[in-house]
């Protein structure tokens, strides 16, 4: 759970801008921060979710990123 002191609210704001600033990355996830460590949760229907820890790890401030995110199989798939 994000503790909504500054510092994490200001991290989660500036991990979920650079992810909004990325070119090619297609997916919506769900971003939290306690104390330097952020959280990426969600599904995502690619490989997305490396893109996205990368993305993370290179904003400032952050110390670790935990990645809480689900690989969606395509329909087709689903069904065969």
């Amino acid at each position: 759970m994000t503790r909504d002191t500054p510092g994490n609210v200001d991290l989660q704001h500036a991990v979920t801008a650079a992810l909004e600033r990325s070119d090619g990355l297609e997916t919506t996830l769900t971003v939290s921060a306690h104390e330097g460590v952020v959280t990426l949760a969600g599904s995502v229907d690619d490989e997305s979710n490396v893109v996205a820890q990368d993305i993370a790890e290179n904003v400032p401030g952050v110390t670790g990123v935990a990645v809480e995110i689900a690989l969606r199989r395509p329909r087709d798939e689903e069904a065969g």
